[in-house]
Protein backbone atom coordinates (compact mmCIF):
# COMPACT_ATOMS: atom_id res chain seq x y z
CA UNK A 1 0.00 0.00 0.00
CA UNK A 2 0.84 3.42 -0.84
CA UNK A 3 1.69 5.52 2.12
CA UNK A 4 0.73 9.07 0.77
CA UNK A 5 0.80 11.85 3.37
CA UNK A 6 -1.59 13.85 4.14
CA UNK A 7 -2.83 16.65 1.99
CA UNK A 8 -3.23 19.58 4.73
CA UNK A 9 0.42 19.05 5.99
CA UNK A 10 2.77 17.03 3.54
CA UNK A 11 4.74 16.07 6.55
CA UNK A 12 1.64 14.08 8.34
CA UNK A 13 -0.22 11.26 8.50
CA UNK A 14 -3.92 11.75 8.78
CA UNK A 15 -5.80 9.21 11.21
CA UNK A 16 -7.48 7.53 8.38
CA UNK A 17 -4.02 7.19 6.68
CA UNK A 18 -2.97 5.55 9.31
CA UNK A 19 -5.87 3.38 9.94
CA UNK A 20 -5.58 2.20 6.20
CA UNK A 21 -2.19 1.56 6.77
CA UNK A 22 -2.12 -0.04 9.87
CA UNK A 23 -5.56 -1.67 8.88
CA UNK A 24 -7.60 -1.12 11.68
CA UNK A 25 -10.31 1.14 12.30
CA UNK A 26 -10.12 4.71 12.76
CA UNK A 27 -11.19 4.89 15.76
CA UNK A 28 -8.71 2.57 17.34
CA UNK A 29 -6.21 5.19 16.10
CA UNK A 30 -8.08 8.25 17.95
CA UNK A 31 -7.20 5.65 20.90
CA UNK A 32 -4.19 4.94 20.61
CA UNK A 33 -3.60 8.83 20.80
CA UNK A 34 -6.04 9.63 24.16
CA UNK A 35 -4.76 6.52 25.80
CA UNK A 36 -0.84 8.10 24.50
CA UNK A 37 0.21 5.06 22.96
CA UNK A 38 1.01 6.59 19.43
CA UNK A 39 2.09 10.50 19.31
CA UNK A 40 0.04 13.30 17.58
CA UNK A 41 -0.25 16.33 16.77
CA UNK A 42 -3.28 18.20 16.39
CA UNK A 43 -2.83 20.69 13.50
CA UNK A 44 -6.38 22.72 11.54
CA UNK A 45 -8.35 20.53 14.38
CA UNK A 46 -7.60 17.57 13.37
CA UNK A 47 -4.67 14.80 14.64
CA UNK A 48 -1.46 14.22 12.41
CA UNK A 49 1.35 11.56 12.82
CA UNK A 50 4.64 12.18 11.80
CA UNK A 51 5.96 9.55 9.95
CA UNK A 52 9.07 8.69 12.84
CA UNK A 53 6.40 8.32 15.25
CA UNK A 54 4.31 6.26 12.99
CA UNK A 55 7.37 3.82 13.03
CA UNK A 56 8.12 4.25 16.50
CA UNK A 57 5.33 3.33 16.88
CA UNK A 58 4.95 0.04 14.60
CA UNK A 59 8.22 -1.26 16.15
CA UNK A 60 6.89 -1.28 19.55
CA UNK A 61 2.93 -2.04 19.46
CA UNK A 62 1.25 -5.62 18.63
CA UNK A 63 -1.29 -4.83 16.06
CA UNK A 64 -3.90 -7.58 16.41
CA UNK A 65 -5.76 -8.03 12.71
CA UNK A 66 -9.23 -6.37 11.85
CA UNK A 67 -12.12 -8.40 12.48
CA UNK A 68 -14.52 -8.18 9.24
CA UNK A 69 -17.24 -9.93 10.94
CA UNK A 70 -20.98 -9.00 8.79
CA UNK A 71 -23.43 -8.19 11.62
CA UNK A 72 -26.48 -11.02 12.02
CA UNK A 73 -28.79 -8.19 13.09
CA UNK A 74 -29.57 -5.21 11.60
CA UNK A 75 -31.60 -2.47 13.27
CA UNK A 76 -35.17 -2.32 12.09
CA UNK A 77 -34.39 1.73 11.29
CA UNK A 78 -30.86 0.67 9.49
CA UNK A 79 -32.96 -2.31 7.68
CA UNK A 80 -35.71 -0.03 6.96
CA UNK A 81 -33.01 2.67 5.23
CA UNK A 82 -31.01 0.16 3.66
CA UNK A 83 -34.28 -1.92 1.90
CA UNK A 84 -35.44 1.74 0.37
CA UNK A 85 -31.41 2.99 -0.98
CA UNK A 86 -31.47 -0.62 -2.56
CA UNK A 87 -35.27 -0.40 -4.08
CA UNK A 88 -33.59 3.48 -5.31
CA UNK A 89 -30.33 2.23 -6.45
CA UNK A 90 -29.00 5.97 -4.60
CA UNK A 91 -30.76 8.66 -2.25
CA UNK A 92 -30.03 11.61 -0.55
CA UNK A 93 -30.54 12.12 3.37
CA UNK A 94 -33.41 14.36 2.77
CA UNK A 95 -35.02 12.03 0.93
CA UNK A 96 -34.56 9.52 3.10
CA UNK A 97 -36.13 11.31 5.87
CA UNK A 98 -38.95 12.16 4.10
CA UNK A 99 -39.78 8.80 3.36
CA UNK A 100 -39.01 7.08 6.63
CA UNK A 101 -40.40 9.96 8.18
CA UNK A 102 -37.04 10.75 10.49
CA UNK A 103 -35.33 14.16 10.62
CA UNK A 104 -32.46 14.47 7.91
CA UNK A 105 -29.66 14.30 10.88
CA UNK A 106 -31.12 11.09 11.98
CA UNK A 107 -31.11 9.44 8.53
CA UNK A 108 -27.56 10.58 8.11
CA UNK A 109 -26.39 8.84 11.22
CA UNK A 110 -28.57 5.43 10.28
CA UNK A 111 -26.60 5.86 6.64
CA UNK A 112 -23.35 6.28 8.32
CA UNK A 113 -23.73 3.50 9.96
CA UNK A 114 -24.75 1.11 7.77
CA UNK A 115 -21.41 2.77 5.91
CA UNK A 116 -19.97 1.34 9.16
CA UNK A 117 -21.01 -2.30 8.59
CA UNK A 118 -20.35 -1.81 4.69
CA UNK A 119 -23.83 -1.61 3.80
CA UNK A 120 -23.81 1.50 2.54
CA UNK A 121 -20.88 4.20 0.53
CA UNK A 122 -21.13 7.39 -0.52
CA UNK A 123 -20.90 7.90 -4.24
CA UNK A 124 -21.14 11.75 -5.12
CA UNK A 125 -22.99 14.80 -4.35
CA UNK A 126 -26.52 15.70 -5.47
CA UNK A 127 -27.96 19.62 -5.01
CA UNK A 128 -25.28 19.93 -2.14
CA UNK A 129 -26.32 16.69 -0.32
CA UNK A 130 -23.96 13.32 -0.30
CA UNK A 131 -25.52 10.79 -2.71
CA UNK A 132 -25.65 7.10 -1.03
CA UNK A 133 -26.14 4.11 -2.16
CA UNK A 134 -26.22 0.03 -0.95
CA UNK A 135 -23.36 -1.75 -1.35
CA UNK A 136 -23.23 -5.31 -3.36
CA UNK A 137 -22.80 -6.56 0.44
CA UNK A 138 -25.45 -4.78 1.44
CA UNK A 139 -27.58 -5.88 -1.07
CA UNK A 140 -26.78 -9.74 -0.75
CA UNK A 141 -27.36 -9.40 3.20
CA UNK A 142 -30.74 -8.02 2.44
CA UNK A 143 -31.19 -11.10 0.17
CA UNK A 144 -29.95 -14.00 2.43
CA UNK A 145 -32.41 -12.51 5.04
CA UNK A 146 -35.40 -12.35 2.91
CA UNK A 147 -35.51 -8.61 2.97
CA UNK A 148 -35.79 -8.55 -0.96
CA UNK A 149 -39.66 -9.26 -1.35
CA UNK A 150 -42.00 -6.90 -2.92
CA UNK A 151 -43.87 -6.84 0.29
CA UNK A 152 -41.09 -5.53 1.97
CA UNK A 153 -40.01 -3.13 -0.27
CA UNK A 154 -41.85 0.42 0.28
CA UNK A 155 -44.29 1.83 -2.25
CA UNK A 156 -42.90 4.09 -4.65
CA UNK A 157 -43.07 7.71 -3.78
CA UNK A 158 -44.66 9.50 -6.87
CA UNK A 159 -42.91 12.58 -5.35
CA UNK A 160 -39.64 10.98 -5.76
Amino acid sequence: MSLAESSDNPHFYTTSQVASMLNVDQRTVREWIINQLLIATRYDGHWQIAPSDLAEFRSRAVIPPRKHEVPLELPLADLGVLRTLAQWDDAVSEEIAQVHKIVPGNARKHLCLLEARGFARRVGRRNGSVVWTATVEGRQWLETHGFTEPHLMIEEDSTR
